[in-house]
C-alpha cells in the first residue's frame, strides 16, 4: 500500500513537471549599425564663387558692339590661319548658336519654323568657315555693317545680303544684328550674317533663311470673257 501510494505522488509529480512551458533561451540583442556618414557641408562661399566662375566663363571677351565683332571674328580668323586648336576650340563654343540663344535671336514663330533645321548644323558649318578663314592669305582687313530688326523691316538690305532683309519678318525688332565681311589680300572673302550678341556671347546664326519654306505663289481666280457689244449673249 505504502509503495502504491509512492507510485502516485511520484507520477503526479511528473504531471506537473511536463505542464510548465518550456524556458526560453534570451533573444539575442541587436548588431548595432554603423551611423551613416553625414553629407559634407557645403561652403555657402565657395558655392557663390564657383558660380560667378562659371558665369564668367558665359561671358563673351568682346563688347557688344560692332568694334566687338570685329575683333571677335578677327581673333577667330588669326586663330584658323595658325592652326590654333585649342582657341578654335574657345571661340567656336561662342560662335555656335544653341537652342537657347538661337530662340533669343528670332521670334516665336521664327523659331518653330528654323530651331530644329538649323541649330544641328551649325558646328559642321562653323568647321567650314574656320577652314575658308584659315586659308586667306595675309593681311586680312575685317569690316562690320549692322541693323536692328527694326531697322530691317523696311525691306531694305542695310548692307546684309537680300535673303536677310526677305525673312525679316522673323527677326526681333530689338536685337541688332551684324554682318562681318574678312577679306584676304588676294580678294578672298568669307562673310558671316546675321550675328548678334545673344546672351552675353557673340552669336552666329548661319544662313537661316535657306532652311525657310518656299513661300506660296498666291493663286488668281480665273476671270470670265466678257463677251463682245452685239453678240448675242451680250445684253
Amino acid at each position: 500500500m505504502t509503495r502504491l501510494l509512492f507510485a502516485f505522488a511520484l507520477l503526479a509529480a511528473c504531471s506537473r513537471s511536463s505542464s510548465q512551458p518550456a524556458a526560453r533561451a534570451p533573444a539575442t540583442a541587436p548588431t548595432a549599425r554603423a551611423p551613416a556618414p553625414a553629407a559634407p557641408a557645403v561652403d555657402p562661399e565657395a558655392e557663390e564663387q564657383r558660380e560667378i566662375v562659371e558665369a564668367m566663363r558665359e561671358v563673351s571677351a568682346y563688347p557688344d558692339t560692332a568694334e566687338g565683332a570685329r575683333g571677335f571674328v578677327a581673333e577667330l580668323a588669326r586663330a584658323a590661319a595658325a592652326h590654333d586648336r585649342e582657341r578654335l576650340e574657345r571661340l567656336e563654343r561662342e560662335l555656335v548658336a544653341d537652342e537657347r540663344r538661337f530662340e533669343l535671336g528670332v521670334t516665336f514663330e521664327g523659331a518653330r519654323l528654323l530651331r530644329g533645321r538649323v541649330v544641328p548644323g551649325l558646328e559642321a558649318r562653323a568647321r567650314d568657315v574656320q577652314q575658308r578663314l584659315g586659308a586667306l592669305r595675309a593681311p586680312v582687313t575685317v569690316t562690320v555693317v549692322s541693323a536692328t530688326g527694326a531697322e530691317l523691316a523696311d525691306g531694305a538690305p542695310h548692307g546684309f545680303d537680300p535673303a536677310v532683309a526677305r525673312a525679316r519678318t522673323h527677326l526681333r525688332p530689338a536685337v541688332r544684328y551684324f554682318r562681318v565681311d574678312v577679306a584676304g589680300a588676294e580678294g578672298q572673302r568669307v562673310t558671316l550674317q546675321p550675328m548678334a550678341f545673344l546672351a552675353a556671347r557673340w552669336t552666329w546664326m548661319g544662313e537661316f533663311w535657306n532652311e525657310l519654306p518656299a513661300p506660296t505663289p498666291p493663286t488668281t481666280p480665273p476671270t470670265t470673257p466678257t463677251a463682245p457689244a452685239g453678240s448675242p449673249t451680250a445684253r
